[in-house]
């Protein structure tokens, strides 16, 4: 079966406490026809350095240096140097089970997929947990859209997928913005006819404290909000079936917000105007559609809503309360 390239992509920027065990593992990869694009994106500790040693050690390798763009602009440089028929998107602190690649690779020939998904391992503070279900599924079009917009059986993230390269002739990675995978994944799949689920954890996602998306800001809440907001709006412009799962999608974003906001004590957000918008905008999206978002959320998703409605205070100021009532958040 290893007759394709397929081009991985790893955007590099100060991580080289991660990235040796990153590397490694796409070396190691069971699938061996690869081509590894190493984009320094302007480091400033050591890690440009190691990029340039392992370019010594295996001829599958790529390396470009480039001014700091961000994880977007890396990407997107990558994208352009590729040569594969199918591409893969690595975060340089991330790891690869050693199957990854060839598992992928086999699923998207046997369904003619476009994109080939799998679930991963999230690490935090030494623990690795899934929510992989090892049931497969394949999608249309439409299906692995609402899917996305759920935000269950297919999540936002790039990482954790393989896709035919052709889809990026008419796709780039929104340069400067947070959250781009979200502002980015539902276009692809636009682009896609068939998505298959591989629904087994291949990928070791290290959710690190000091990563951008993790620094809880208020910065970084907003741009959040505003990319949910910004690619449902292009999505209800395709078509009015996308409707409910575009409006259960802000819904979720705004109660995922004010779940940040009181479990990590973002007390001066209490009371901003915007955010007392968004509380606004869930009470309308939820008297509209809570059959419908009640019947796609987890049990614990049902609690925070009813919670959040029932006393919006106390739901944003009694921290200590909900760490006990929601303790994987």
């Amino acid at each position: 079966m290893n007759d394709e390239i397929i081009s991985i992509v790893v955007p590099v920027y100060n991580v080289e406490k991660y990235l040796k065990e990153c590397i490694d593992s796409i070396l190691n990869q069971t699938y061996v026809k690869l081509e590894i694009i190493l984009v320094d994106d302007g480091s400033t500790d050591s890690s440009g350095k190691i990029c340039d040693e392992y370019l010594k050690k295996d001829n599958r390798i790529k390396v470009f240096h480039k001014l700091n763009g961000g994880l977007s602009d890396a990407r997107n440089y990558g994208i352009k140097h590729a040569n594969g028929k199918y591409i893969q998107f690595t975060d340089s602190d991330d790891f690869l089970d050693k199957d990854m690649i060839k598992i992928l690779y086999n699923n998207a020939k046997e369904n003619n997929s476009d994109v080939s998904i799998c679930s991963f391992y999230a690490l935090k503070d030494g623990i690795k947990f899934t929510d992989a279900t090892h049931k497969n599924k394949i999608f249309s079009r439409d299906e692995a859209i609402k899917a996305s917009l759920l935000d269950k059986e297919i999540r936002n993230y790039a990482w954790n997928k393989l896709y035919k390269k052709s889809i990026f002739e008419t796709i780039e990675y929104p340069k400067g913005k947070l959250f781009e995978d979200i502002l980015t994944m539902p276009k692809i799949f636009l682009q896609s006819s068939c998505i298959s689920l591989v629904d087994i954890p291949l990928y070791y996602y290290r959710q690190r404290n000091d990563s951008i998306i993790h620094k809880k800001t208020k910065e970084s809440e907003f741009a959040y909000l505003d990319a949910v907001e910004e690619i449902c709006n292009e999505i209800r412009k395709i078509d009015s079936k996308f409707e409910s799962y575009c409006d259960y999608a802000i819904a979720n974003s705004i109660l995922n917000t004010y779940n940040d906001i009181a479990f990590n004590r973002m007390n001066e957000l209490f009371n901003d105007d915007r955010i007392v918008k968004c509380y606004d905008t869930f009470v309308n999206i939820f008297n509209k559609y809570e059959n419908f978002i009640i019947n796609n959320s987890t049990n614990i998703k049902k609690m925070h809503y009813y919670y959040l409605l029932t006393d919006r205070e106390r739901y944003l100021k009694d921290n200590e309360k909900l760490i006990q009532l929601y303790p994987e958040n």
